[in-house]
């Protein structure tokens, strides 16, 4: 068991290998089926890229639809842009749904606009969600708009008070994770925030015995946190930097004079996306974000699928054929940092002599 006092992030945790039936993992079904009044949404991974700009536009959109997982299209831009993702991407997907954010600044406008353009997942996105700001706002949307047929996403929190507060709110999804992105300098310059792990399982606890579902937004740096996110409880992951260096992602293709590829990954609230995207004075901001060159990872089916293969191997070695299955049989152990260093590669040369 893992202490209560003692809050947890993927790298102080391992999962417990099991008893397991499986002749393959391939017979691991990554399935996940999101249900609300009558309507339902079913997608062959839980991966879902992130709603920044340099993640998801209609490229990643559409490339995360055909995948079987789902792509949410950023807000940091016009509404008219963002229109014109929107229709972009529903012009290659055709009638499925598309994904798509709004903010609490032009809300009804950005909201009218997503509606009425066919979107039918809707990401309330902002820092922190827990707050009345963030209340007014999911009531406006709640009481003004027709939202049987819509899937709300609201976040981030990272707390059981947070998640049950948005519970109460009647949300359909809720991103759980503060100052745990890659890019996402929160914690060091305000010293706010929940390591991933112990954040995931408390908001887990809050929407016991009610059909929201969780999606772990952040610190998930390779397919072994996918799957420990999964295993505590969440229902779907949201990732940024293991997909902001693919093809289909916004953005140009770097070379250097070696000839290694990248592409340029910020977060939202590094100073550059601050200045750039929501056109403030750069001596106005005070960043918790940083930009930074990520190595070219080419197409996003090749990431997915070593993504989901680990995430099936995973899952193998529990014993578990469904996502619930994986999330009621796993058992984690903590580890210290020797236990985590002894399970990267290591040894592979070996001086001949000792001194």
């Amino acid at each position: 068991m893992i202490p209560d006092d003692v809050l947890l992030s993927f790298d102080d945790v391992l999962i417990v290998p099991g008893y397991s039936e499986m002749e393959s993992r391939s017979y691991a079904s990554t399935n996940i089926a999101i249900i609300k009044t009558g309507c339902g949404w079913l997608f062959a991974h839980p991966i879902i890229s992130a709603n920044m700009e340099t993640v998801t536009e209609s490229d990643m959109a559409t490339a995360m639809y055909f995948s079987g997982g789902l792509g949410i299209i950023h807000r940091y831009n016009t509404i008219d842009e963002q229109r014109k993702i929107v229709n972009i991407t529903k012009g290659v997907i055709k009638s499925n749904y598309v994904a798509a954010t709004v903010g609490v600044k032009d809300l009804t406008e950005r909201l009218d606009m997503l509606i009425y353009n066919g979107v039918q997942i809707i990401c309330l996105d902002v820092a922190y969600a827990y707050s009345k700001l963030v209340k007014d706002a999911v009531k406006f949307i709640n009481s003004t708009r027709d939202m049987n047929n819509t899937l709300l996403i609201v976040g981030n929190v990272a707390t059981y008070d947070g998640a049950k507060f948005l519970v109460d709110l009647d949300v359909d999804m809720i991103k759980v994770g503060v100052g745990s992105g890659g890019t996402c300098t929160t914690r060091i310059v305000t010293g706010v925030g929940i390591p991933q792990i112990s954040a995931i399982m408390d908001c887990v606890h809050a929407i016991e015995g009610t059909n929201v579902k969780i999606i772990a937004d952040g610190g998930i740096k390779n397919s072994g946190d996918i799957a420990k996110a999964l295993a505590a409880g969440a229902h779907m992951v949201m990732v940024g930097g293991l997909l902001a260096g693919c093809k289909e992602s916004p953005g140009y293709i770097y070379e250097n004079v070696l000839g290694d590829k990248y592409k340029v990954y910020r977060g939202m609230a590094s100073k550059d996306a601050v200045v750039q995207c929501l056109e403030k004075e750069a001596n106005h901001v005070v960043p918790e974000g940083v930009s930074m060159m990520t190595k070219y990872s080419g197409s996003v089916n090749d990431v997915i699928y070593n993504l989901v293969g680990g995430l099936r191997s995973a899952m193998s070695y529990v014993g578990a054929e469904s996502l619930s299955q994986f999330r009621d049989k796993t058992d984690f152990i903590r580890i210290t940092s020797n236990g985590y260093h002894e399970g990267e590669p290591h040894n592979a040369l070996r001086s001949s002599y000792q001194r």
